[in-house]
């Protein structure tokens, strides 16, 4: 597993400040100790990665055996990341300071990917979800985060740096996880976290947070190389029916003894 959390300074300049670095550095270090899912977290996470510019302060925590982070990849792109797996080799990633969107929208694999530049932070999504993004706004910074409660643990940290953490949850989101099994809008499980939808891409710097679709082709192609819209229905309809046979074969066994 991994997880990427960064504090983004609408004050490009903010992070000049080296004690402000290492007083956000901790307060990093110790949400992800806190939260990341391992028994005991200097032992098994294997992978600690922090690293500031100055506009932004990211850890990048990991127990994967094998990992790729790109510290310092140019002058121009400070960290750059894919969370889960991707057919494209580093150096395909990105052109200059930006990602290669012609070749990413077409790669295959489960992947989330995550570019921190001198002016920026931007993370995409692929259409299946494999590692959302969690995002707030609070004060002068923006937080983001691949773990909900992570983000959350820091916006309260930021607002009442000597309060206990109490979760504050969304219950509206919760019900609709609960009866769908995943949140269907930009809300979290968290109040005022919110996630970064499927197929998405996220632009954070100083004016803002920008999103847009990632790949708009993503759903269309994958209908337009299958089998028409009527053998989709049609197989759609014998595979419920299949699923229902031993379901519909008790019923009618249960009601003719009945009957009997």
């Amino acid at each position: 597993m991994k997880i990427f959390t960064a504090i983004y300074s609408k004050n490009i300049s903010a992070f000049e400040d080296e004690v402000l670095v290492e007083n956000i550095q901790k307060l990093l270090f110790d949400a992800n100790k806190r939260f990341f899912p391992v028994r005991n977290f200097d032992q098994e996470v294997t992978s600690n990665n922090q690293g500031n510019n100055s506009s932004c302060v990211w850890m990048n925590c990991s127990n994967e055996p094998l990992s790729r982070t790109f510290q310092q990849v140019n002058e121009k792109i400070h960290f750059l990341d894919v969370i889960g797996t991707i057919n494209l080799p580093n150096q395909d990633l990105t052109v200059e300071n930006h990602f290669n969107f012609q070749k990413v929208t077409s790669a295959s694999g489960r992947f989330s990917l995550v570019k921190v530049d001198l002016n920026s932070i931007e993370f995409i999504t692929d259409a299946v979800g494999t590692c959302p993004l969690f995002y707030i706004e609070i004060y002068n910074y923006f937080v983001v985060s691949t773990s909900s409660r992570i983000a959350h643990f820091i916006e309260q940290s930021l607002n009442s740096p000597f309060g206990k953490f109490l979760p504050s949850y969304n219950i509206e989101s919760l019900r609709d996880f609960s009866i769908h099994g995943h949140f269907n809008h930009s809300d979290s499980a968290f109040s005022n976290v919110k996630c970064l939808q499927l197929n998405s891409r996220i632009r954070i710097d100083a004016s803002g947070i920008f999103i847009n679709d990632f790949n708009q082709n993503i759903y269309e192609m994958g209908i337009s190389e299958g089998k028409y819209y009527e053998d989709l229905i049609e197989d759609l309809a014998s595979s419920i029916k299949k699923s229902m046979s031993p379901t519909i074969r008790a019923i009618v066994y249960y009601f003719s003894n009945i009957r009997r």
